[in-house]
């Protein structure tokens, strides 16, 4: 008796420690990674605009305020691989496209999943810096 409270009250616990364990990486944080690799160099470290590469670049951090306080999520993403065009941007986001845009040939098809995944960790992080 006392062994089954003690297998029960064990499973009870990993049960409930399962439960807020988190599993895989935490989006924000990729998302920062990608950012300062891929953003940061124009839109500043902390994505107000003042990144060594451009002279002027969006502050980032108020895409939700400029949209009617929803953050928007597609139009980010149409940016960053090209398919929206950014009218007077210093530097065509398109470039990005080779990063972030889905492939032609079937091994270009198959990284893009990593990159679709990389492009979900950006808006994520974007998402959580709107002020």
């Amino acid at each position: 008796m006392t062994r089954r409270l003690v297998l029960l009250a064990s499973l009870a616990g990993a049960a409930a420690c399962a439960r807020h364990a988190k599993i895989g990486p935490d989006p924000v944080r990729e998302g920062r990674g990608t950012y300062l690799r891929a953003c940061a160099p124009c839109h500043g470290k902390n994505a107000g605009g003042h990144g060594r590469d451009a002279r002027t670049a969006p502050d980032l951090t108020h895409l939700a305020s400029r949209a009617g306080g929803t953050f928007p999520h597609d139009y980010v993403v149409d940016v960053v691989t090209g398919k929206h065009d950014v009218p007077g941007h210093a530097r065509e986001m398109p470039v990005w496209r080779e990063r972030f845009g889905p492939g032609n040939s079937p091994a270009e098809a198959a990284a893009a999943v990593y990159r679709r995944q990389q492009l979900e960790y950006l808006t994520s992080y974007l998402a959580s810096i709107q002020r």
